[in-house]
């Protein structure tokens, strides 16, 4: 599915990657987890930065593969071009119809 617009999303991480980040030094590196619900990727929470600072706080009192001393939270524009938005009833009828297909 096309989707035309941008969204406005937040990344948590410890404050010396997020500056590396902004300075153009380094990428976000993307989690490889098994815990990572979603999958392999890099986690953005949409239209709230509040949402990634605490997530940034979780790490850091929960620490598992990331080592977050000081929480920060950077943001992106995103140009998601080709995605599944799970919140469209078309999205959810192509989920269905692929869980469906899959499951025979």
């Amino acid at each position: 599915m096309r989707y035309g617009g941008f969204v406005l999303a937040y990344h948590g991480c410890d404050q010396s990657v997020g500056e590396k980040v902004l300075a153009g030094d380094t990428d976000i590196v993307p989690s490889r987890n098994d815990y990572d619900w979603l999958g392999s990727g890099a986690y953005f929470w949409e239209n709230s930065s509040a949402r990634a600072l605490q997530w940034a706080n979780f790490l850091r009192d929960n620490p598992r593969a990331a080592k977050v001393k000081r929480p920060f939270v950077i943001g992106a524009v995103i140009a998601p071009g080709n995605c599944l938005d799970l919140s469209e009833a078309v999205s959810l009828n192509v989920l269905r119809k692929h869980t469906k297909n899959t499951l025979q």
